[in-house]
């Protein structure tokens, strides 16, 4: 039994947990040049918000990249913030607000409340609410135990989001950063509906094909020292 969102976090979760309930129009967005952690965190929290009734927009400076619109949502992604008064904005896997961009962070800066998730050591607490776990794995893992507090928006495409995360900054569970925590919280999205085949294939055997010449000419290229 995985332990409850107050066990792991306290009132840092409570908080955060409290804001998803009692606000209604969102903004939800991750670093520009976003990897599967920033995808799979954002996604995740525009899904369930649309599932509990909330108003969203999912956003990042990038927009949608092509090679990760297989996470769900991810194609909702959109670079520009439309017009309208927002009253609450989730900042995922930023350890600064800079990391939103330029051309986001203003708008981002006025909304009355800014909730901050994050587990990079160099997170600033730029958060009116800052739930950041420098223990975890990715946003992901730290995302987890707040989403499963929301049990009837919890579903699949939650589960692969997030799993997309951990996978992504885990390096498929093979960097230090992985715990048995990880792994329990890996088991749980499992159990839910996400699939470690496909989210596996898609993150490390989909290869372009001039991905594949990249990676060629640097070998070729490469030059062994001392010995």
């Amino acid at each position: 039994m995985m332990d409850s969102a107050t066990e792991v976090y306290g009132d840092d979760m409570l908080n955060v947990i409290q804001a998803i309930r009692t606000h209604r129009r969102f903004l939800v967005v991750s670093h520009y040049n976003p990897d599967p952690d920033a995808y799979g965190s954002s996604s995740a929290v525009y899904h369930l918000l649309k599932a509990i009734g909330k108003s969203a927009v999912l956003l990042n400076e990038s927009g949608a990249v092509d090679r990760h619109c297989w996470i769900p949502e991810v194609s909702e992604t959109v670079s520009v913030i439309p017009e309208g008064q927002f009253d609450c904005a989730i900042v995922l896997d930023c350890g600064a607000l800079d990391r939103v961009g330029d051309s986001l962070k203003g708008r981002i800066a006025s909304c009355s409340t800014i909730v901050n998730i994050d587990h990079h050591v160099s997170n600033e607490r730029f958060g009116t609410i800052n739930c950041v776990d420098i223990k975890a794995s990715s946003t992901s893992e730290v995302l987890y135990p707040i989403l499963a507090e929301f049990d009837s928006g919890f579903d699949e495409k939650i589960a692969t989001a997030l799993l997309a995360g951990i996978y992504g900054d885990t390096g498929s569970f093979r960097y230090g950063c992985t715990t048995q925590r990880t792994f329990e919280i890996a088991l749980e999205l499992i159990r839910k509906g996400a699939v470690p085949y496909e989210v596996a294939s898609n993150l490390f055997s989909q290869v372009s094909v001039a991905g594949t010449r990249l990676q060629a000419a640097a070998l070729l290229e490469m030059v062994l020292h001392a010995g």
